[in-house]
C-alpha cells in the first residue's frame, strides 16, 4: 500500500542524504578550523536524523525536510565558500554564525551579526543572501519599515524577485494596502518573466484583483 511506497521513497532520500552529508563533510573541512562556525553541528544533525529515519521512517515530509536542509547547506558551502575569495570566506563564516543564532532563536544577535557582515564585506558573494535574510528577520520582529528599507537594497541582485514579493506581502498582509501590494507583484510580471515565482504571483494578482472588484 501507500505506506510501503512512502518507505521506499524515504529510503531513496536517505541515500541522497548520506551522499550529501559526506560532501558537506569534505567541503567543510576548512570551515571547522574557524571556531566561530558551527557547521559540524549541522552535519551531525543531518546524520543523526538520517539514522533516526533509517530505524523508523516517520514520514515522507520528515525525509524531505532533512534532504532540503542538506542540499541548502551543500550549496551554501559550494557557492559561497569553496569558490570564494578570502573576503567571501570571512563573510560566509559570519553568515553561518547568524544562521546558528537564528536556530537558537537569538534574533537580535543574528541581526547584529548580519549588519556587521553588511558593513565589513559589501562585495562578498553572500552579501545579497545576508541582506535578504536580514529583511526576513526584521519582518519576523514586526519591524516592517526596516524590512522594506533593506529589501529596496536588493534591486540589482539575484534576490530581486524575492525582495519584490516579500515587499508585496508586507503591504498586503501587514499594512493592508492592496494597491501597493499589487503594484509590487506586477513588477514580477513586467521584469521577471523567468522567475520561478511568475505563475503563482500571476495567479495571486488575479485573485487580489477579483477581490477588489467584489468589494
Amino acid at each position: 500500500g501507500d505506506g510501503a511506497q512512502d518507505t521506499s521513497e524515504i529510503k531513496m532520500k536517505l541515500e541522497d542524504i548520506k551522499g550529501l552529508s559526506s560532501e558537506i563533510e569534505n567541503a567543510g573541512e576548512n570551515l571547522w578550523k574557524d571556531e566561530n562556525i558551527d557547521i559540524r553541528n549541522l552535519t551531525q544533525k543531518i546524520n543523526s536524523t538520517a539514522e533516526e529515519l533509517r530505524m523508523e521512517p516517520t514520514s515522507k515530509e520528515h525525509a524531505l525536510t532533512l534532504n532540503a536542509t542538506a542540499i541548502e547547506l551543500r550549496d551554501l558551502i559550494q557557492n559561497y565558500y569553496v569558490k570564494g575569495e578570502e573576503n567571501d570566506k570571512m563573510a560566509f563564516s559570519l553568515f553561518l554564525k547568524a544562521d546558528m543564532q537564528l536556530r537558537q532563536n537569538k534574533m537580535s544577535e543574528a541581526l547584529e551579526t548580519l549588519s556587521y557582515l553588511q558593513k565589513l564585506y559589501p562585495n562578498s558573494s553572500i552579501f545579497s543572501l545576508a541582506l535578504f535574510r536580514k529583511s526576513l528577520i526584521f519582518n519576523a520582529l514586526n519591524q516592517h519599515t526596516l524590512a522594506l528599507e533593506s529589501l529596496t537594497l536588493l534591486e540589482e541582485t539575484p534576490f530581486a524577485d524575492r525582495a519584490i514579493i516579500l515587499t508585496g506581502q508586507i503591504y498586503e498582509f501587514v499594512m493592508g494596502d492592496k494597491e501597493k501590494a499589487l503594484s509590487s507583484f506586477h513588477q514580477i510580471l513586467d521584469a521577471f518573466p523567468n522567475s520561478i515565482y511568475f505563475e503563482p504571483i500571476r495567479y495571486h494578482i488575479r485573485k487580489l484583483e477579483q477581490e477588489s472588484k467584489n468589494q
